[in-house]
């Protein structure tokens, strides 16, 4: 969500606003480790961020996974790119009539999109609403345009650009292209009053591919049982290496489950495995954590039951 450079010459400063924004912003990755799936989903955006060509693997200084690593990145807010070479009373008369096509060739952000200038890779729904700034607060309808001396010529400035894994419009959704979206509905919030722009709304419908799980590790069986070299290997080590696998803290506000499903394919040797616990904080009022409290009966507190 962003606010880009005001005014109608600064082109360069909004289109700066947002090459800064996507070098620099990163964000935390998943502690489950769940890994993405394609390893081409950044190709959709041919940008380059901190010195390095875009790729699959790209991230920010601090090792954080930035924005082109994404599989779906939206951008919305007040990108403050205005109309051009049109006057205030040719614009107000082409919103009168909902010429928005011929106006839309006037809009300084297509125009700098075409030259590959800003939101590279990126689209956006097709504008059949009027132009969303600015208005008189408080005043209704299309008339209720900037009436001061400045006279703002109205002006395109809010607005909602998406990407997703595709790198061709036409791709379907699959495991190589994971998430694949279109636009249900794109519109302007008119009878909204209370500020001099009217905000706007954009619905997706996502479709998002995933690894079916059960079918995934059925054919793993079913290549490492007709593999001869790979049976023998496992008949040779048997033993499986100690594993760990850890929940990291636990943050319980009402009663939650979680599902840890561990199979053994093994008909000769049996497995074991242990819970462990090692207590419980209880967080007060005010933030504070209290002391670490003892295990309860069979090695957990009365909060955790393992069935």
């Amino acid at each position: 969500n962003c606010h880009f450079a005001a005014h109608l010459e600064a082109v360069s400063r909004r289109n700066a606003d947002f090459d800064h924004i996507y070098r620099t912003m990163s964000f935390s990755r998943p502690s489950h480790g769940v890994q993405s799936s394609s390893g081409g989903a950044a190709s959709a955006v041919p940008l380059k961020s901190g010195g390095n060509a875009t790729g699959s693997h790209s991230h920010s200084e601090d090792g954080k996974p930035d924005l082109s690593e994404a599989d779906m990145v939206v951008f919305l807010g007040d990108f403050n790119y205005r109309l051009h070479s049109i006057s205030y009373d040719e614009a107000r008369d082409m919103v009168s009539q909902r010429c928005f096509d011929w106006l839309r060739e006037k809009d300084q952000l297509r125009a700098e999109m075409r030259a590959g200038k800003v939101f590279q890779g990126m689209r956006e729904g097709q504008i059949r609403f009027p132009p969303t700034y600015k208005f008189e607060r408080h005043a209704v309808g299309l008339s209720a345009y900037d009436s001061s001396e400045k006279k703002r010529i109205p002006a395109w400035c809010d607005r909602i650009l998406y990407r997703d894994s595709r790198s061709i419009s036409m791709a379907e959704c699959s495991l190589e292209c994971p998430v694949v979206s279109s636009i249900m509905l794109y519109e302007a919030c008119m009878d909204v009053t209370d500020s001099d722009h009217k905000p706007v709304r954009c619905i997706f419908n996502v479709e998002i591919s995933r690894v079916d799980e059960i079918v995934r590790r059925k054919q793993f069986g079913e290549v490492i049982s007709s593999n001869e070299k790979v049976k023998s290997l496992l008949q040779e080590y048997c033993s499986i290496p100690e594993t760990i696998v850890s929940t990291n803290n636990i943050i319980l506000q009402n009663s939650e489950t979680s599902i840890l499903r561990i199979t053994n394919k093994s008909e000769r040797h049996k497995a074991t495995f242990e819970v462990v616990c090692e207590g419980q904080y209880t967080t007060r009022d005010g933030g504070d954590s209290s002391e670490l409290c003892a295990k309860g009966s069979f090695g957990f507190p009365y909060w955790l039951q393992v069935q």
